[in-house]
């Protein structure tokens, strides 16, 4: 009887321990944005919101969240034509951990809306951005899509995602592993309820 115990312990720590075994923390070292900064065009300006960014311990399919920086113009309004045509707009991160990650460039675009009198900034279609580290590892980068008023700005956010650990299948979610264990008690309960009445 005790054995049966013992054996459901054991599996539901191992199940336990492969929850942290992937833990890691993804930290950018250094970004830059290269944007439209003379006519012809909506002319945008960008300050930094966060100058580098350590998630904290994440599992995998867990994620992390920062305003990264702030775009925005000091245009008064928005010129037909001039400030309505798309210009690029391209974030280059630089991860230091974990060692050797890909430095990616996500690309977007931004123009002036007539209508509304505000400008907008939008990303492509690789958003949200994979990265690669190790020989299999993968983490995800999107960023936040942004309106702002003329003279105005509005905060990018970035979302990081732990989406496959490097050399290794990928890990079972919490309720997987929670439900796995409850179904092993439950067979240990049946196990000791039918060696009780022999």
């Amino acid at each position: 009887m005790k054995k049966i115990w013992f054996v459901i312990g054991a599996i539901c720590f191992f199940l336990a321990s492969l929850g942290t075994a992937n833990a890691l923390v993804f930290t950018l070292g250094s970004f830059d944005v290269d944007l439209l900064e003379a006519d012809p065009g909506l002319v945008l300006y960008w300050n930094r919101i966060t100058d580098t960014w350590t998630t904290p311990d994440l599992q995998v399919g867990q994620f992390d969240s920062v305003p990264l920086f702030q775009v925005g113009t000091n245009e008064n309004s928005v010129t037909l034509f001039e400030d309505t045509n798309w210009a690029d707009i391209r974030v280059t991160h630089n991860f230091t951990t974990p060692s050797g990650t890909d430095t990616d460039v996500m690309t977007g675009r931004s123009r002036g809306r007539v209508i509304f009198d505000d400008g907008i900034v939008q990303w492509g279609d690789h958003n949200p951005a994979e990265f690669g580290f190790g020989s299999s590892g993968v983490f995800s980068v999107g960023l936040s899509e942004v309106t702002f008023s003329t003279p105005g700005s509005a905060d990018v956010w970035a979302r990081l995602t732990y989406v496959q650990a490097d050399g290794s299948t990928p890990v079972p979610e919490p309720a997987t592993m929670l439900l796995l264990g409850t179904g092993l008690v439950g067979v240990g309960l049946f196990g000791r309820k039918k060696l009780s009445k022999k």
